[in-house]
């Protein structure tokens, strides 16, 4: 490009001067200044080197990755093997590494027997894959003698009819096909791993796409009452504290705090099932539920429940990849806004 003249010499000095001071933007929009140091010479500058003093990748944020698979050797529980961060840096497997040496050996199915003395049929299933929940009389909340519990898990009966309940969780690679994009913030590109950063009227706009495309079928958001009814394990419950397990074992049920060294969500049905054959209903994700929150009341409704007629939040239920064991149990209950989606937050799917 020439130009003439004084006026055109001042204008060529401009533009190159523009140029050569024009800010360089690094991939994540993170800027990056020319001048930044690199202590470790990895060329990930300090200002964004999570390992500035360590050689890296900047995969892996400018921390050691010996694989190469964008999870730093720290958290990595497979450093020689590629896998997802969903799956804690380990191939996708069958079973998880955290959750492989707590897994029982294969026992026959429990065949309990009510309290009127009728033997319980096992789970059935219909072609979407999801589980009948046998109705029954059951306790929701906590007894006094939880020492985790909180003053809103009052204990009162609650009676259900039958419904059905997706075995899993809904994944990232279910919300992407119907939505077409995955919104999900905590193990992105996991596919098997929940969708999450979902707000419950996002999930309102799923649901709505997915029963104008099923036949005759009504999905929905579980109420909270058949949420803690499932998860409880329902007429084969063995009043487990956790969907599937006591403490003991609880690593063997649930991605929580413990064995997810906070690395985010793992892929679903990855743990052992609880007694109805529902993955992940302690930790992994929060589900939200149908109803308005508001704390139980002696005068709670006990036939099939909905919650309040309004309010300001709803329920959101099972616990998460980040939390302590007291927030996993059947009965704990959280509240959350309906505009708001979480990267600890996704659900599951039921109908009648």
């Amino acid at each position: 490009m020439c130009f003439s003249g004084l006026a055109g010499l001042f204008l060529s000095l401009l533009l190159c001067t523009s140029f050569l001071h024009a800010p360089v933007q690094a991939k994540d929009a993170t800027a990056i200044r020319v001048s930044d140091p690199d202590a470790d010479g990895d060329g990930v500058p300090d200002s964004i080197d999570e390992c500035p003093y360590e050689f890296g990748t900047a995969k892996a944020k400018g921390c050691p990755d010996a694989d190469d698979d964008g999870v730093p050797d720290s958290i990595d529980k497979c450093k020689n093997e590629a896998g997802p961060a969903g799956w804690g840096g380990c191939p996708d497997t069958d079973v998880a590494p955290e959750m492989e040496e707590e897994l029982p050996a294969t026992e026959p199915a429990p065949q309990p027997v009510t309290p009127a003395g009728n033997s319980v049929a096992p789970a059935d299933t219909k072609s979407d894959g999801f589980i009948l929940i046998k109705g029954g009389t059951f306790i929701m909340g906590s007894p006094v003698t939880d020492m985790e519990r909180s003053e809103d898990e009052l204990q009162h009966p609650v009676t259900l009819n039958d419904f059905y309940i997706s075995p899993f969780e809904v994944t990232q690679q279910e919300w992407r096909d119907l939505m077409g994009n995955s919104p999900s913030l905590s193990s992105p590109g996991c596919n098997e791993c929940p969708v999450t950063n979902v707000s419950w009227n996002d999930v309102q706009v799923y649901l709505w796409k997915l029963n104008a495309r099923s036949l005759g079928r009504n999905y929905r958001l579980p109420t909270e009452a058949e949420w803690e009814y499932a998860a409880r394990g329902g007429r084969l419950s063995k009043g487990y504290q956790y969907a599937g397990s006591n403490n003991d074992s609880l690593k063997s049920v649930a991605w929580f705090a413990f064995n997810s060294n906070y690395a985010g969500t793992r892929a679903v049905g990855k743990g052992r099932p609880n007694e109805l054959g529902l993955f992940d209903m302690s930790g992994n994700v929060y589900e939200w539920c149908s109803d308005w929150w508001a704390p139980f009341k002696s005068d709670s409704p006990v036939k099939n429940p909905k919650g309040p007629a309004s309010g300001n939040d709803r329920v959101i239920r099972s616990g998460s990849w980040s939390n302590y064991p007291a927030t996993c149990r059947v009965s704990n209950r959280t509240l959350f806004g309906p505009k708001d989606g979480s990267i600890y937050l996704g659900f599951r799917l039921a109908r009648s």
